[in-house]
């Protein structure tokens, strides 16, 4: 920055004819008359005084039109301007981190999950424990359900008035059944998950009985991780922990919980837990029997 101050009290002492002039003055000429007219020479002095202090004059008007003022708030507003980028690149690096951190605690979550249920199916085989120390049910149905029954709503069919227990949509299939149609373990090798059957109640919307699914069975591939989960049952025909096979019984079909009558809701999840239509899973093709 230009230092206005010292370069004005500089030019002071270079131009300072005050004393030097008088003094000049005195040295060169004793005093005089006043009628007597003076020498060409100190003429000459009196006419150039004026001359300084026109340059003067001149040195303030140059240096008014700097303005200081001016340029300390023009380093101010970049200031600001880089204080904000700065404030935002660091709410940038603080949202990755956070979404990195649900991201690790999400596949954490996951991994917990698929070690306990393997873990489950593990302890179980070390333990020799098998389908045939429980009360074990063949269906012989060639499907999850005995027949073909209709769907009578869809995956991620939007109905508020009767999917009140998550935000109005229907997350499984329905299919129309009657009560106490059996329901068979698709084919492969799976653990019961978690299995309610204490729902006494006939459904109706808003019947909250574990969380509106009322009595229902939650499966899980003992090889891949995928689950199915069948819901509003009569029955719950196993118990958690339970190993068991394809064509074994799982349940009965009913109307517990959130239900306007008897169905079957299927919700299926594929090996990440992701929620997705059982339709257009590999499962799809077992649903029904001949």
């Amino acid at each position: 920055m230009i230092d206005f101050a010292s370069d004005l009290a500089q030019f002071r002492q270079e131009t300072d004819i005050s004393g030097i002039g008088q003094q000049s003055i005195n040295q060169a000429t004793p005093i005089m008359d006043p009628t007597q007219k003076a020498s060409p020479e100190i003429e000459a002095q009196e006419i150039s005084a004026p001359t300084f202090a026109d340059d003067l004059n001149a040195f303030r008007q140059e240096t008014a039109q700097v303005e200081p003022v001016g340029v300390a708030s023009e380093v101010a507003s970049r200031v600001n301007v880089l204080s904000g980028e700065l404030i935002d690149k660091q709410r940038e690096v603080e949202k990755k981190a956070q979404e990195e951190r649900i991201r690790q605690l999400e596949e954490t979550f996951d991994q917990a999950q698929d070690f306990e249920s393997r873990s489950l199916a593990s302890d179980f085989d070390e333990a020799g424990i098998q389908p045939t120390d429980r009360t074990r049910v063949e269906t012989g149905q060639s499907g999850v359900l005995p027949g073909k029954f209709q769907v009578t709503q869809g995956f991620g069919n939007r109905n508020d008035g009767v999917e009140v227990f998550s935000g109005g949509v229907n997350y499984g299939v329905d299919f129309a059944t009657p009560k106490n149609t059996p329901i068979a373990a698709p084919d492969g090798k799976w653990i019961v998950v978690d299995s309610n059957g204490s729902s006494k109640r006939e459904g109706f919307i808003g019947n909250n009985d574990n969380r509106g699914y009322g009595n229902s069975v939650l499966i899980e591939n003992a090889e891949t991780g995928e689950r199915i989960r069948f819901s509003h049952l009569n029955q719950a025909s196993v118990k958690n922990g339970d190993i068991m096979f394809g064509g074994e019984l799982v349940g009965k079909t009913g109307n517990t919980g959130n239900s306007t009558g008897a169905h079957l809701d299927v919700e299926y999840y594929d090996s990440n837990k992701q929620i997705r239509n059982i339709l257009g899973s590999s499962y799809a093709s077992g649903l029904f029997g001949r």
